[in-house]
């Protein structure tokens, strides 16, 4: 199809809006020009952090949990490697055979294999089969592997990089196992102070006096919308995992209060509506810039859609639209031909427009309504359906099918044992196995 493109911001003599015109778009304006609803909230927080940062951890208990966590808290040597993964024995020591005589590894392995090497990226030992880390962490930069038989099957790999390793020592990790000796003794101090919480509530004590005879902080929070701000746009401080307070704070209605909350970082919290101010629309004069904003676009919308239509309709009354394009100083372009599902921006302008095409008979216009413009086109040519390679074409499509079931159906599988038995994945083998297929 031939088409012209009349984009909104094109229309700029818009002239100067007039009281009733900006009262008709305020008025049907809806929430962009209203506040947000706002509830006034008592909250109290069991904090694991503020727990911990009360609790003194001896120098002994540092050292032991610095015995028991050394390797943990080291830093393990990394290499950049890159391999080729061939199909038996021969082909890989005819690689290693190239490599000796001083071949390039990435030509050499895409000479013999009509690919380039896998880069396995920077990893450490563990994350590759211990055969080839084996082979791997004894190379020195720049060389080569002789063959490696792995599960995964022959390998050659090089090292082009080298990250030595860090040992721990205990003065550098003094800092990090206090913080999480103390983390840990203060996730069983909050919960026992949770279940006292809990308790006291449930005895009919308020809220304010549980947390009083827990020596709990209660805080006050006059406004706080449903994204946590406050009416300046703020976000409210020293909020709970977000994720978990937002949900409680939408449900918990004026008058009622939460019940304990724990949290995904061990944190608890309840909360308790003590007001609601509804959603308010803001008086027009506030926002009397937005609204004229909101009007030009509106009245650039309604002057694209009556152009296409005035082309549209010299289109239909017998010219052609290059001959309307030319005239009116338009740019005319034309798509790629295109399928009704085609959606390339490179070769059509809109998925739209793909469909309206064929809902016309050549020569016939159409009028696509995008989000800034509006496109005006003429069905220019209908191409016969490809016979060439049909069958193939077919058969690939079965092929494509099949296997998106079968991936369906996998995953299914996989889901279901995931949920059934603890899984972990070490994604670097993962790759490395699809890799070398």
């Amino acid at each position: 199809a031939d088409y012209v493109t009349l984009a909104h911001d094109s229309f700029t003599d818009l002239g100067t809006p007039d009281d009733v015109a900006l009262q008709e778009i305020y008025d049907s304006a809806g929430s962009a020009v209203m506040t947000p609803a706002y509830k006034e909230v008592t909250l109290a927080v069991l904090s694991v952090a503020e727990a911990a940062a009360g609790i003194a951890v001896s120098d002994d208990r540092i050292a032991e949990a610095f015995e028991t966590r050394k390797d943990e808290l080291s830093t393990p040597e990394r290499r950049s490697v890159q391999q080729a993964v061939l199909p038996d024995e021969a082909a890989a020591q005819a690689l290693a055979d190239r490599l000796s005589e001083g071949a390039a590894f990435a030509s050499a392995v895409e000479q013999q294999t009509g690919r380039a090497p896998v880069d396995l990226g920077t990893v450490t030992r563990d994350q590759l089969p211990e055969e080839l880390a084996t082979a791997v962490f004894a190379l020195s930069e720049g060389q080569a592997t002789q063959p490696v038989q792995s599960p995964l099957g022959w390998h050659v790999a090089t090292v082009s990089a080298i990250e030595p390793g860090v040992e721990a020592t205990l003065e550098g990790s003094r800092d990090t196992l206090r913080r999480d000796l103390a983390e840990a003794e203060a996730v069983d101090i909050v919960i026992d102070r949770a279940n006292q919480f809990d308790e006291m509530l449930a005895g009919g004590a308020s809220l304010e006096e549980a947390a009083r005879r827990l020596n709990i902080e209660v805080r006050k929070i006059p406004a706080i919308d449903d994204k946590a701000r406050s009416p300046a746009g703020e976000l409210v401080e020293r909020l709970p995992s977000i994720n978990e307070f937002l949900p409680v704070l939408g449900r918990t209605s004026a008058g009622e209060s939460s019940t304990l909350t724990e949290t995904l970082d061990g944190d608890y919290f309840i909360l308790r509506v003590d007001g609601e101010t509804p959603a308010q629309k803001k008086p027009l004069a506030e926002v009397r810039e937005q609204i004229v904003e909101m009007w030009r676009a509106r009245e650039q919308a309604r002057l694209a859609e009556e152009r296409a239509a005035a082309l549209a309709e010299q289109v239909a009354g017998g010219k052609m639209l290059a001959e309307v394009a030319a005239a009116e100083g338009l740019e005319l372009k034309t798509t790629e031909p295109i399928t009704r599902t085609e959606n390339a921006p490179q070769r059509t302008p809109s998925p739209q427009l793909s469909q309206q095409i064929f809902d016309i008979d050549e020569g016939g216009t159409t009028t696509v309504a995008t989000g800034n413009a509006q496109i005006v086109a003429q069905l220019k040519e209908v191409l016969p359906p490809i016979e060439e390679n049909r069958a193939a074409r077919l058969e690939r499509l079965e092929e494509q099918l099949t296997s998106s079931l079968q991936n369906d159906i996998f995953q299914q599988f996989l889901s279901a044992l995931q949920s059934e038995f603890d899984v972990t994945i070490n994604q670097s083998l993962v790759q490395q196995t699809l890799a070398s297929f």
